[in-house]
């Protein structure tokens, strides 16, 4: 499982059946194969190239992203002034990983693509940083899985190499925001969220794992391949078709908003 799988994974231990195909599924149940993209997801990746190339202070690469990417010239705008809010202050005889190298942990069982990290070896001490360049907000640091399983990753390999950490330093930037979250932590505190972690992937990896609605439907781009999504949906217009949605309408639209959101997302 790749780290960015984690955040929804850990809401949704079905989501990953989704995302995977039918290779999890179980006899005669319903499967939906294949990838689907997103305006978010492009733009998040276009952005993660302008930023790598920054960091490793190569030439500007705008020309090749807007080609690659097909940006119009308001997304072009949009992710020069994201860019432009960001700056990195590398230390000198830091080793930097920068969306340049794949890793694998946990045996085997996680992979990823820290988008930076920067490890100095003289004070023990480990930053990774993810980059966000949406307007959507994130979970902070301390239960961002998604940062722990890089860290994780990136720990393992380090270590492998005869490395010692003893600090761990998380940054997420959110430039689209203005704003970015941090916080520090010991190298054992995040290798105790392994096992959870672990955990995590093997239940979310068994076939007929279980699909579970919420508010972060609304950041699943497989929202409409989930039979779980649509049977909320189904339920939902029934009941407004029929005016049998009665009681507080606070109530109501506490149910309702997540999955209406994740229909205008997705739409």
């Amino acid at each position: 499982m790749r780290c960015s799988s984690l955040p929804m994974v850990s809401k949704c231990r079905g989501s990953y059946s989704l995302i995977k195909g039918s290779d999890l599924a179980q006899p005669g149940k319903l499967v939906f194969k294949g990838t689907h993209g997103s305006i978010q997801s492009r733009l998040g990746t276009a952005f993660h190239e302008l930023a790598r190339a920054k960091v490793k202070n190569l030439p500007d690469n705008m020309p090749e992203v807007v080609v690659k990417y097909g940006l119009t010239e308001e997304e072009e705008v949009g992710l020069q002034q994201a860019l432009n809010k960001v700056s990195f202050n590398i230390p000198e005889g830091a080793i930097v990983y920068a969306d340049d190298q794949q890793l694998k942990g946990l045996n085997g069982k996680l992979a990823g693509t820290p988008d930076l990290g920067i490890f100095q070896k003289e004070e023990f001490a480990l930053t990774v940083c993810d980059h966000k360049s949406g307007f959507g907000d994130v979970e902070p640091p301390q239960s961002n899985n998604q940062l722990i399983g890089y860290a994780i990753l990136l720990i393992e390999y380090l270590e492998s190499q005869g490395n010692v950490i003893k600090v761990v330093n998380f940054v997420i930037i959110q430039p689209r925001l203005n704003q970015s979250k941090s916080a520090k932590f010991t190298r054992d505190e995040i290798m105790a969220r392994a096992v959870e972690i672990e955990r995590i992937i093997d239940e979310a990896e068994k076939p007929g794992a279980e699909l579970t609605t919420g508010p972060w439907c609304n950041a699943c781009f497989k929202c409409f391949n989930c039979p779980a999504f649509a049977g909320e949906i189904k339920t939902l217009m029934t009941l407004l078709d029929k005016g049998e949605i009665t009681g507080d309408i606070r109530t109501v639209l506490a149910h309702a908003l997540p999955f209406a959101k994740a229909c205008g997302t997705v739409k």
